[in-house]
């Protein structure tokens, strides 16, 4: 443990699970349509919109959520990072401030975290706090020449992820919608916890109109 920087005299060493989500995602997409699941590429602006066509609708609307349904609670959470060639890095580090994730290819560099910023463009000054902080776990190795890609994200943040079910009445016509959403960084973490009370609500809702 002599590789950290003396600003930190606690920590936790754990072994755990990590998913690459470039690799999880287009496996979950693969089983999403071989279970014949359909992507239909629109712009909606309201449920009214879709509610002639579907009798369920589940809304995980991302950042959209803030409009679609007017949502204040929600908020982006600003995530820049940087991709790091340094395959000498074996293990990932998680800071207050940064964080150092490793990949099967690449090293994953990141830290800023501010609230209600809407900036999707890589930012200099993140960068550099981004590798001061990092280089700090290694005795101040030189990491500028070894980055091959920097990405900015945002994280649809709310103080408590929203899986919750509603009715909507348009046209004379009761459907429902559940939401999903809201789970800021956290989202391939609990991923699958929210989802199963989202099928366990679509399947009390079947049995319910089949009575």
């Amino acid at each position: 443990m002599n590789q950290f920087s003396f600003d930190y005299k606690h920590g936790y060493l754990i072994t755990t699970l990590f998913t690459e989500c470039k690799n999880f995602l287009p496996f979950l997409m693969k089983q999403f349509k071989n279970n014949h699941g359909k992507i239909l590429m629109m712009k909606v602006k309201n449920f009214q919109q879709i509610n002639n066509d579907y009798d369920l609708i589940i809304n995980c609307s991302w950042l959209g959520a803030k409009k679609l349904i007017s949502n204040k609670l929600l908020k982006p959470v600003r995530g820049q990072i940087l991709r790091i060639n340094a395959p000498f890095i074996k293990h990932a580090i998680l800071t207050d401030k940064y964080y150092i994730i490793t990949n099967s290819e690449i090293i994953i560099f990141g830290g800023s975290k501010p609230h209600d910023n809407w900036n999707t463009s890589v930012d200099i000054f993140d960068r550099e706090f981004i590798l001061d902080g990092c280089k700090t776990l290694f005795h101040g190795i030189a990491m500028e020449n070894l980055i091959k890609e920097e990405w900015v994200g945002l994280r649809p943040f709310r103080e408590t992820p929203r899986v919750q079910k509603e009715i909507f009445k348009f046209n004379g016509k009761n459907y429902l919608i559940i939401h999903n959403y809201g789970h800021g960084g956290s989202g391939v973490t609990i991923f699958r916890g929210c989802a199963k009370q989202v099928f366990d609500m679509v399947k009390e809702y079947f049995e319910e109109i089949r009575k």
